[in-house]
């Protein structure tokens, strides 16, 4: 019985110690916002953006890309060189629901 309880505790505590590690390296992720080029009212907005969440997010970096713009911005976050991209509305809507011209 002794066994048989010191193995379950191993076991909880091997899934803790895995649950913590995935945790951290899911936390330590770095965060991109895709915006239009420097100078612009949107790359302003995704300036401004970075220096509210990057105080909340810690140890995470926040940056802003510059590139894209409303209609390639929803191709950035699905190709996975942002996390975070503003876009035009009606360009969102067709990169979600998987219009053919995205």
């Amino acid at each position: 019985m002794l066994d048989f309880i010191r193995k379950r505790a191993r076991s909880a505590a091997l899934a803790a110690s895995v649950a913590a590690l995935g945790a951290t390296a899911v936390a330590a992720q770095d965060i991109r916002i895709g915006a239009m080029r420097e100078g612009s009212s949107w790359y302003v907005f995704a300036a401004t953006l970075e220096q509210i969440i990057e105080p909340i997010l810690g140890g995470n970096s926040v940056e802003v890309i510059a590139r894209g713009g409303g209609v390639a911005n929803p191709m950035v976050v699905q190709n996975g060189k942002a996390e975070i991209a503003l876009s035009n509305v009606a360009s969102a809507v067709w990169a979600s629901q998987g219009a053919d011209v995205y």
